[in-house]
């Protein structure tokens, strides 16, 4: 996958203001890192150890490392029980805190030494990836339902090639899925919508798949061949940043970054895009738009996964219908029997789905509150 990274370097980030991290981005980078990815327990050590001050902890975790790496022994930390203990519906974290931190502190032995400068380079690969947290103005507010609203947590940080103002371009993005196995049906509502969405100022979201992932941001994309200021895509990927994939996409993705749009994930550049990783990341998918169209889904799609998540968050979730004696519709006919998504009527005049048309937002002269709909 590295050969994609490699055929994308006229897009990457240089190291100026707009992209550099913050220290608090870096710290909850290394924290991501290390716990390859983000559970219950970094998390709220990420928000409460020291008063939510990530740097401390990473600091900590620097010294506990060096001093595990010199005696094998895990050092004192007394001071991470206390946090943990601030609260009582925590109490059953503080089983796992042993284990988790021998994890962590094994993952951050090659970084213990480092100043929150060389972190920096290190977590953006040499400023290869922008790098931003919840306290960015760039960051997208609705991805925090998914701690709000679901059991699971939100992102510590994401890395993110292309435009670092996509991502909050839109209050109410459009996120668009389904199965990468589609026919023409399939393809041509993923593309239309897309499409749609974009033609009238709207960020898109999508996967970084075959078939409707790709077919979606085809569609966003064929909006910027007739405006000059169209709606946004973004693709969001299962993996860190050096395994952006297939490679059949390659050319998709070149022209997403040639768009103003971005590529990101909640998971450090060499994370492998396993097979649970999808699933994880479909999260994210439906937490970043106000409104999921599933195109086309087969019986068992990951698109239903992300129907579920985007349900559980109070979007809407709405499915193309298809003829029934057709496997490639038999998920979005069974979401929309099931009462669990209303139906597509048309991907050409989506008036009834999106909010009013509007131009991409820009960070400096529009501040987002994109708090949707209320939980």
């Amino acid at each position: 996958m590295m050969q994609i990274l490699q055929m994308l370097i006229p897009y990457i980030v240089q190291e100026d203001d707009m992209y550099k991290p913050t220290d608090e981005a870096v710290a909850l980078a290394v924290l991501s890192f290390a716990c390859n990815g983000v559970d219950s327990l970094s998390a709220y050590l990420a928000k409460h150890y020291r008063g939510g001050n990530s740097i401390a902890l990473i600091q900590r975790l620097q010294e506990m490392s060096i001093s595990y790496s010199t005696g094998f022994t895990l050092p004192d930390y007394s001071d991470l029980l206390q946090c943990l203990a601030q609260e009582p519906h925590t109490s059953d974290l503080a089983p796992q805190l042993r284990q988790r931190l021998l994890s962590w502190l094994h993952a951050l032995a090659p970084y213990a030494h480092m100043s929150l400068s060389s972190l920096a380079n290190a977590m953006t690969c040499n400023y290869k990836y922008w790098i931003i947290d919840a306290s960015s103005p760039y960051w997208p507010r609705q991805l925090n339902h998914i701690s709000t609203r679901t059991d699971s947590e939100a992102p510590l940080c994401l890395w993110g090639l292309g435009s670092i103002d996509a991502l909050c371009s839109c209050d109410a993005p459009i996120s668009i899925v389904g199965s990468r196995s589609v026919d023409a049906y399939g393809r041509y509502v993923a593309f239309h919508a897309g499409k749609y969405a974009a033609m009238h100022g709207h960020m898109v979201v999508s996967g970084g798949a075959l078939g409707a992932d790709a077919a979606a941001h085809w569609g966003a994309l064929a909006a910027s061949d007739i405006l000059d200021e169209p709606g946004r895509t973004v693709a969001i990927m299962a993996g860190g940043l050096h395994h952006m994939g297939p490679t059949r996409n390659t050319t998709l993705f070149e022209r997403i970054l040639q768009s103003e749009g971005a590529i990101i994930s909640e998971l450090a550049p060499d994370v492998v895009p396993e097979p649970y990783r999808f699933l994880e990341r479909n999260r994210l998918i439906a937490a970043l738009g106000s409104t999921l169209i599933v195109a086309q889904a087969q019986h068992r799609s990951g698109a239903l996964n992300t129907a579920t998540w985007a349900a559980t968050m109070n979007r809407d979730v709405l499915a193309a219908p298809g003829n029934i004696h057709e496997p490639y519709n038999s998920g979005c006919n069974r979401l929309i029997a099931d009462h669990k998504a209303s139906v597509l009527v048309s991907a050409t005049d989506m008036s009834d789905v999106c909010h009013p048309a509007h131009d991409p937002y820009k960070t400096s002269s529009h501040t987002t509150d994109t708090s949707l709909s209320p939980p």
